[in-house]
């Protein structure tokens, strides 16, 4: 249960005729705010409830402002009385919630940020924050004349607050909750306000859907990798048939290669020439048949190789070697015929013939890898999406046109 007593309270602001009074002289008012800028909680004075397992009881109220490019902006807190009478703060901006409590002791500040808990926030925004209406009770004296330096560090779902007056110097970390949360707390019946737009310690909601589609990134890679691995060492490589062949310009008749077995379906063979070329080229017509069944697959490749020197040095173009792949072939006796196209002027040309069992081609996995990034990417951007919004509000808005200033998104 609650505590009655009250005895840390120094100022009551009256609701009714807006006088904010001295606790210990309770005939002398202090200020007296303009009933014009009165605002109506949304909690009402009095409403106890249990905020995260701490039973509270809403003990008073205020309006506050801070001014920027000629707009103010107007947020309301609720003053708590918890558990042995210690106290906490909800603040309400737009529909966005946060749960604060002052902190025993100052924080470090350092140029951009400050650690607090072993936490690093990263500084937000600096304003001066005005009382603008106030009712209840109040553990200080309440001044509707007095501003307050506010300077806001956010690590979300946190926030530390420092403010800083003529006399002294208060930290506040506050926590981000859902209204639902607020309103279920005190049992309130009327419906809470949507938040709107992002506030500045407001949890990104892409942050977790990011992780796990990475989680699941990697863990698909790996599983791609281990897969394609197997494969090719299970099929790669494997030579069925290795033999010489020669291409004599004055010989039509096709070269046949040595019969060779190719077993389990969907077979992919890939046949590769190796040729003693220099200056030259070799045209080559390849029929590979299938002896069981009669099916043949045909295929028209060309190597050729230049060299030579000029006033830049050596060059050359081409390549002595080339090679085809055969897919979807069924198991069988196969052999290969070869008609050599060539220069009529040129000596024979002496080639390697080898034909292997191939596993799937890297092109295939760099396809799937391609598929499984635009995953990460697309959740990616969705996230840096929302902590544009969220830096646009700040001190440190972040540039993605050129790319310049903070970029918060890892």
């Amino acid at each position: 249960p609650l505590s009655a007593s009250h005895d840390n309270i120094v100022t009551i602001a009256c609701a009714s005729c807006g006088a904010v009074v001295d606790a210990a002289e309770a005939g002398k008012v202090l200020a007296r705010v303009s009933q014009e800028r009165k605002a109506t909680p949304v909690i009402p004075l009095g409403s106890k409830g249990r905020l995260r397992d701490e039973p509270v009881e809403v003990i008073g109220f205020m309006r506050r402002h801070m001014e920027a490019d000629g707009t103010k902006y107007f947020w309301n807190e609720y003053v708590l009385l918890g558990k042995e009478n210690r106290l906490l703060w909800l603040t309400e901006y737009q529909g966005h919630w946060n749960i604060a409590r002052v902190l025993p002791r100052s924080v470090l500040a350092v140029v951009g940020s400050v650690k607090y808990d072993k936490q690093e926030f990263k500084h937000f925004a600096g304003y001066r924050a005005q009382v603008d209406y106030v009712i209840g009770e109040f553990p200080w004296r309440v001044d509707v004349t007095e501003t307050v330096q506010v300077n806001d560090y956010v690590a979300p779902p946190r926030m530390l607050s420092r403010e800083n007056s003529e006399t002294e110097e208060t930290w506040t970390l506050a926590e981000y909750a859902d209204p639902e949360e607020i309103r279920a707390a005190f049992g309130l019946k009327v419906a809470m306000r949507k938040p709107l737009g992002v506030y500045a310690n407001q949890p990104n909601p892409h942050e977790d859907t990011h992780r796990k589609v990475c989680r699941r990134f990697w863990s698909f890679l790996l599983a791609a990798l281990l897969i394609h691995a197997a494969l090719l060492v299970g099929g790669s490589g494997r030579a069925l048939l290795k033999q010489p062949v020669v291409f004599d310009p004055n010989d039509d008749e096709p070269r046949l290669s040595r019969e060779f077995l190719l077993d389990g379906a969907n077979g992919r063979i890939e046949v590769q020439h190796e040729a003693i070329l220099e200056n030259n080229w070799l045209g080559l017509g390849l029929t590979l048949v299938n002896k069981d069944t009669g099916e043949a697959w045909q295929a028209a490749r060309e190597i050729s190789y230049y060299a030579g020197w000029d006033e830049d040095g050596h060059w050359s173009e081409g390549s002595t070697s080339d090679s085809v792949v055969f897919s979807g072939l069924p198991a069988g006796h196969y052999m290969l015929a070869e008609d050599g196209d060539m220069d009529p002027a040129s000596r024979p040309v002496s080639a390697t013939l080898q034909v292997s069992r191939v596993g799937p081609r890297w092109s295939s996995l760099a396809v799937l890898v391609l598929f499984l990034v635009v995953f990460p990417f697309y959740t990616r951007v969705r996230r840096a999406g929302f902590e544009v919004t969220r830096w646009a509000d700040s001190d440190h808005p972040i540039v993605t046109s050129s790319g310049d200033g903070d970029d918060d998104d890892d």
